[in-house]
């Protein structure tokens, strides 16, 4: 199943004049039908795919060669050997014409949908500890309550043994110091 396209997106194409255009649109072609748990927005003003954060973006300032840029791709499990770059984070893919593209649909298929699996997986991680966090946090409130109770007795106890204070005299205010 192929995620529907997205109208903002269908309108950022629709002004993109650069000469890379049919190769930035078979590059989403691509991506859009690897998962259908993939989607795209436009975020930094250009085309961008996500599933529980963002996976890649194109630059769409490149005239010779499309660029997509996968935000942490150094981070997507598996081997990537189509993925350009070092360092902690970023990877890239570029694409020079449309034949390239089609040259490495199998390897983008593959890294959006390990991303798409190791997101899954995240978020059912993320899950599961908020399920169990509540019972944890139910038994922390309980003991918090207990010793909430324990300090307000302690404090009755305190006030009730204190003498009441006196009000203090007035001072005189300067009209009044006058006056006399």
């Amino acid at each position: 199943m192929v995620m529907p396209k997205r109208s903002e997106v269908e309108k950022w194409l629709a002004a993109y004049n650069n000469p890379m255009k049919p190769v930035v649109m078979a590059a989403r072609e691509v991506i859009l039908a690897a998962d259908s748990r993939i989607d795209e927005c436009i975020k930094w003003q250009t085309p961008t795919f996500m599933f529980n954060g963002n996976l890649a973006s194109f630059n769409p300032r490149s005239k010779k060669r499309a660029s997509l840029m996968f935000h942490v791709g150094a981070m997507i499990p598996g081997s990537h050997p189509k993925l350009e770059g070092r360092g902690d984070t970023a990877r890239f893919m570029t694409f020079p014409d449309v034949a390239s593209v089609h040259a490495v649909k199998r390897d983008l298929k593959r890294i959006v949908k390990a991303w798409c699996d190791w997101q899954d997986a995240t978020t059912a991680k993320k899950i599961a500890a908020k399920r169990a966090a509540p019972r944890k946090a139910v038994k922390k409130k309980a003991v918090a309550a207990k010793k909430t109770t324990a300090a307000k007795g302690a404090a009755k106890k305190v006030t009730a043994k204190t003498p009441a204070k006196r009000a203090a005299p007035k001072k005189p205010t300067r009209s009044r110091a006058k006056k006399a």
